[in-house]
């Protein structure tokens, strides 16, 4: 059986009641503790779940672009263009800031792109 809590005067609020510490009673201690502590909003979390849906989008693009093998200074190219519609969840991609360069979409990275061979051009090479 727990033993029972300390009654006495506050010093605080000057009420007799259940005492948290020597000189305070838990409704003084808690408040104060409530004060120091940074106010928290349970109703609203630090990300939305519409911010959480552009992050998984974006995410889902920088995944795509890994598995298609795209070189670094195209996906560069691709984060720039994207940047408009990821504005508003901005704030949570800061980490990688520092390899941020300024791309531009119309520079000529690669050299003259090849055009991809048709199905129609495989076969003539087969039967040729």
């Amino acid at each position: 059986m727990p033993m029972p809590r300390r009654v006495a005067r506050c010093e605080e609020c000057g009420e007799t009641r259940e005492m948290a510490t020597k000189s305070e009673c838990f409704k003084c201690y808690r408040q104060r503790q409530r004060a120091a502590d940074e106010p928290v909003d349970r109703h609203s979390p630090g990300i939305r779940r519409e911010q959480r849906e552009q992050l998984k989008a974006y995410s889902k693009l920088m995944i795509a672009l890994s598995e298609l093998g795209v070189s670094r200074k195209r996906v560069l190219q691709v984060r720039d263009i994207v940047a408009p519609y990821i504005a508003p969840v901005a704030e949570f991609l800061r980490a990688g800031e520092r390899e941020r360069s300024c791309v531009h979409v119309h520079d000529d990275v690669d050299g003259p792109r090849k055009p991809l061979p048709s199905m129609r051009d495989e076969d003539d090479q087969l039967a040729g």
